[in-house]
């Protein structure tokens, strides 16, 4: 009885293991935070073609910021893993020439005073 305990769970682990889901000792399947890189593939489905209430988080890196930002960033959007309207993202400053947005140019504008 034992043995086909065992070989049902790693059944279930191979099958849930193809979809990329990864699952706990008890069988629950534990939700994964994917950060994609946003780039020139991937900008429509991240941030033009959002359903209405959806958002998309960017983090903005350079080459050498990389590898130091992204782990915290992974930390601090980690209780947020099951919300299906949050994405997340990070985007390379040197290959962000394809975006044009006005929300992104505005976030990078030096306030001024016109008085």
């Amino acid at each position: 009885m034992n043995y086909l305990v065992q070989r049902e769970e790693e059944s279930v682990q191979r099958k849930l293991g193809a979809k990329g889901m990864k699952v706990d000792k008890k069988g629950k399947v534990v939700p994964e935070l994917k950060i994609h890189e946003l780039r020139a593939e991937t900008y429509n489905g991240m941030v033009r073609l959002l359903k209405p209430g959806c958002r998309t988080i960017v983090l903005i890196v350079d080459r050498e910021s990389k590898d130091k930002l992204v782990p915290k960033f992974y930390k601090m959007a980690w209780p947020y893993r099951r919300n299906k309207t949050l994405m997340f993202g990070f985007l390379f400053i040197e290959k962000g020439e394809f975006i044009k947005s006005p929300a992104i140019l505005l976030a990078f504008l030096k306030p001024q005073n016109f008085s």
